[in-house]
């Protein structure tokens, strides 16, 4: 395997994993904003 490949499968997994924990962050102050407003 050429390292350009190894690369380009690298990007995407990052930006996945990025998503991950956008996703759980945001997630967490939804819950506590409906949390707090209750």
């Amino acid at each position: 395997m050429e390292p350009s490949e190894r690369m380009k499968k690298s990007v995407p997994l990052k930006r996945v994993r990025f998503l991950q924990v956008a996703l759980r962050a945001r997630a967490l102050l939804f819950v506590c904003s409906a949390f707090g407003s209750a």
